[in-house]
């Protein structure tokens, strides 16, 4: 299946753009089936549109509905008995005037809570929730009767009574977070965990720079690489390798034998397998000085010019493949081990040595020294790879490709084809052998950014390089000021990465924008983009001199994967000072939540005020309930029911609750610290992931 998502990013490049996420989307993960069948349908790309049934309002309904129910009884008029006339605004004469009562030709029902054609009367669960009335703590609301299993979220959560899903349950043990002691099932106690939703994090116990559960388990012993195998964590080792060297001055601080050549005779200082001056190269006669700077190198008082011998390996230098070195200089019986791989010329004693041991292993009844002759042994060089599959037994780097990705399965020194190279888009497939290491759908033969998302492939310039990755991506006659005039250049422009010279002919280098082309005649300007992991409040990003990139993030954040983008190049908003350059007169507030009321916020406005406090930082936006245009995945109460909004908050105008009614409805972006909400108070918050973006025009 994964292999066939590059197909899917080609079909959503348009809606997307650039791409800078930070965490794995593993094949194992899926998609709540309820979510796949809620009548709700919500467009992957940033032209998301949400869509509710006519249900959507009943539960806003439900308390007026209550009021107009079971106790309507008691508020009834008296009607005088010996009054013959007829009231025609109560047909059925249950004191109910007709407009309010569901049933206005049945005296004995006016309400009908749940809308399922039963009055509340004759109802035994009036709000539909599987729980009866009389154990139901609310019978009026869906979300509300009880906490049977004690685990302190209610029963009826989900809307339907059901103690296996009603909360959030993280680690899927069965226990709601609420009642979980350890949410994400680290091991770790969600008092002592740093990140109780993420179970690679928890605390530094021992204090050597890891996170405790690295591993996915708490673990003291085993919380990061290391490298050298140690007992110290490579971040918290100052020698990962343990060649005597320390990583600030190692040049390969994951090879025991290179580092330096402090000396300057050429031989590396580790080349011994640690940082030794006097020892730092082959030395055939142990003089101090290593052969390459050694005009004698076996001090037998010839100089190497003269000496038909110079490694005084027993093989004459005319017959010796290297006379710098004792022990090579062929293999003149065949046996694929070199004849002087002992230090002298012995056919005998001649081929690599993988345990070490003086023999070489064609001649080693056990390669790796494990007790277990080669013939018993399935594994010779102990790189769980077994002999019979693995192409090379006595190189524990060596083994197989089984995955077909261009790298061998036991590049790390271990089998492990999950593991096996460097992979830039997390896709399971090593740069290597992957034919699209950005994974934007376009082969890297042909990518103009191999490295940078970039499915639209924009070159302004034309000179084979993408705007995307460009340092000079403007033609001579100049880039755009903004999107907007892209657009209006060319009305088919694709939503996408493009280069934009906010300032013209001023001093500042061109930038790279995402330019938003669908809604309201497109054009817009991203000028806002927080992809929030819920359980982190990272610090927000003011940005200067670059404008925040958009990625497959925000299609996976409407499937349920929040990834978390903070610290990338799609994370972060503009300076009042940069927002002012792109002229605005129009912004657009774009905003959607996980959290379970799955409310968005999608409009435009020109409110004025809004704008010169979007550009200024001075001002506010409180009129903007007065003035704006909802779009159509707008489904919020926000900025209708806005009352209210902060003033005067300079570079984060747009973040710090530039809108809001409150304790209501807010518009909030680590405001006051740490609070991420979209269009409510209570539902989001830290713990909840939510997408923001602001584009202008």
């Amino acid at each position: 299946m994964w292999r066939l998502l590059p197909l899917l990013v080609v079909f959503f490049a348009v809606f997307l753009g650039s791409g800078c996420a930070r965490r794995t989307i593993s094949p194992d993960d899926t998609v709540d089936a309820s979510d796949a069948s809620d009548d709700s349908s919500v467009d992957a790309g940033p032209e998301t549109g949400v869509r509710h049934d006519a249900g959507r309002d009943a539960g806003m309904d439900a308390e007026a509905g209550s009021d107009a129910g079971k106790d309507a009884n008691a508020d009834r008029e008296v009607i005088d008995e010996t009054d013959t006339g007829t009231d025609e605004s109560d047909s059925d004469g249950d004191g109910v005037p007709d407009d309010e009562d569901a049933f206005p030709n049945d005296p004995d029902e006016w309400a009908d809570i749940d809308d399922d054609s039963i009055g509340d009367n004759a109802d035994a669960d009036d709000d539909n929730d599987g729980v009866l009335d009389d154990d139901d703590a609310d019978p009026s609301d869906p979300l509300v009767c009880s906490d049977d299993d004690d685990d302190e979220c209610d029963d009826c959560s989900g809307g339907r009574y059901d103690v296996d899903a009603d909360g959030d349950d993280f680690d899927s043990d069965g226990l709601c977070d609420a009642g979980d002691e350890d949410d994400d099932d680290d091991g770790s106690a969600d008092q002592d965990d740093s990140d109780d939703a993420d179970a690679e994090a928890c605390s530094d116990d021992d204090d050597d720079g890891c996170d405790d559960c690295s591993s996915g388990r708490y673990d003291v012993d085993a919380d990061g690489d290391d490298f050298d195998s140690d007992g110290l964590c490579d971040v918290g080792d100052e020698d990962d390798d343990n060649d005597g060297s320390l990583d600030e001055d190692d040049a390969d601080d994951a090879d025991a034998r290179v580092c330096s050549d402090v000396d300057g005779d050429t031989c590396d200082d580790c080349s011994g397998g640690r940082y030794d001056l006097d020892a730092d190269g082959s030395d055939f006669d142990e003089d101090g000085l290593c052969n390459a700077g050694d005009e004698d190198d076996d001090n037998d008082e010839l100089e190497d010019e003269e000496d038909p011998d110079d490694d005084n390996d027993g093989s004459p230098d005319e017959d010796d493949v290297d006379d710098d070195n004792s022990t090579v200089c062929g293999d003149t019986d065949g046996d694929t081990c070199d004849d002087c791989s002992g230090g002298r010329y012995d056919l005998d004693a001649d081929g690599s040595d993988f345990d070490e041991d003086g023999l070489c292993d064609a001649g080693d009844e056990d390669d790796d020294n494990d007790g277990l002759e080669d013939e018993d042994d399935e594994d010779d060089d102990n790189d769980d790879s077994l002999d019979e599959d693995d192409a090379d037994d006595n190189n524990s780097t060596v083994c197989s490709d089984t995955d077909g990705d261009g790298c061998d399965d036991c590049s790390s020194g271990s089998y492990n084809p999950a593991d096996d190279g460097d992979d830039l888009d997390s896709d399971g497939i090593c740069n290597a052998g992957d034919p699209d290491n950005d994974f934007d759908g376009i082969d890297d033969t042909e990518d103009n950014c191999v490295l940078v998302f970039n499915p639209i492939q924009i070159d302004q310039d034309e000179d084979g390089e993408g705007d995307a990755c460009d340092d000079t991506p403007c033609p001579e006659d100049g880039c755009p000021s903004n999107c907007k005039a892209i657009f209006e250049a060319d009305d088919s422009s694709l939503s996408g990465h493009y280069a934009i010279d906010p300032d013209a002919v001023g001093g500042r280098d061109p930038i790279v924008a995402y330019c938003w082309m669908i809604p309201d005649n497109g054009g817009w300007t991203m000028v806002l983009n927080y992809t929030h992991l819920g359980g982190t409040n990272p610090d927000l990003s003011v940005l200067d001199d670059s404008l925040p990139r958009l990625s497959l993030s925000s299609y996976f954040f409407i499937l349920g994967f929040p990834l978390d983008e903070s610290g990338t190049d799609c994370w972060g908003h503009a300076s009042n000072a940069l927002v002012s350059q792109l002229a605005p007169e129009e912004i657009l507030f774009r905003a959607f939540t996980l959290a379970s009321h799955g409310r968005v916020i999608e409009f435009s406005t020109a409110d004025e005020d809004c704008v010169d406090y979007v550009t200024t930082g001075v001002g506010s936006c409180r009129a903007v309930n007065e003035s704006f245009t909802p779009l159509g995945a707008h489904t919020a109460y926000l900025p209708d029911a806005a009352e209210s909004g902060l003033s005067d908050q300079d570079d984060y105008a747009m973040t710090e609750l530039p809108f809001y009614l409150a304790s209501e409805y807010h518009w909030a972006i680590r405001a006051e610290g740490d609070r991420w909400e979209v269009d409510d108070t209570s539902a989001d918050g830290p713990e909840t992931s939510t997408l923001h973006q602001v584009f202008v025009r």
